[in-house]
């Protein structure tokens, strides 16, 4: 009898923990498990990240930029200088001077030169007269020459840089137009010059 009240005795305590256990298992498992609701989930904004469709404030935003585009391009269509850049001015210099006895343009001349030959690129419409001109050292004779060496040396930096022959001429006025009258070495360089003079203004 004894035995027996022992068997049922641990079978109890065996069912027990059974049972307990089997409890615990349903309950982690109910808890952890989402809720079937039926509808479909979707992914949220961080989720989806730049693969998800955009919002309607993003093609309102392409939308808009768009149309500014759009307008920028009229505005360069109708010739109006786009943002950032600038019209290019007529330098203020018109002067290339030369050292004695020389028509080599020399650097600062050469930087004077590119400014005249953005201004005129960006002005197609306009011609020039290179002016050559030496101080009165030489014969009348040798003057004109060099005078008109120096002119063409401008001439081909200006085509160089992008300017057609075709509106540039040519002339020499040698020793005859003195910038500055005397017979020092500061009236001699000044009088050794190419002016580039613009159509329409005076001598």
């Amino acid at each position: 009898m004894k035995a027996l009240e022992r068997c049922r005795t641990v079978a109890l305590i065996l069912a027990g923990l059974l049972l307990l256990a089997g409890c615990a298992t349903t309950g982690e498992e109910t808890a952890g498990a989402p809720e079937d609701t039926g509808a479909a989930t979707t992914p949220s904004q961080e989720e989806a990240g730049t693969d998800g469709a955009p919002e309607e404030g993003d093609g309102a935003e392409a939308r808009r930029l768009e149309d500014g585009a759009g307008a920028e391009g009229e505005a360069l269509a109708e010739g109006e200088t786009a943002p950032g850049e600038e019209a290019v001015l007529r330098p203020e210099e018109s002067r290339v001077y030369f050292a004695f006895d020389s028509s080599e343009v020399q650097e600062e001349g050469r930087e004077l030169i590119q400014a005249h030959a953005d201004y005129l690129k960006a002005n197609r419409q306009i011609r020039v007269l290179l002016e050559g001109h030496t101080d009165e050292r030489g014969s009348r004779e040798y003057n004109l020459g060099l005078g008109e060496r120096r002119a063409k040396s401008v001439r081909r930096l200006l085509g160089a840089n992008g300017v057609s022959s075709s509106r540039l001429e040519v002339v020499s006025f040698g020793e005859e137009r003195p910038l500055r009258e005397g017979d020092s070495e500061e009236a001699y360089a000044e009088n050794r010059r190419v002016r580039i003079r613009y159509q329409g203004e005076g001598s």
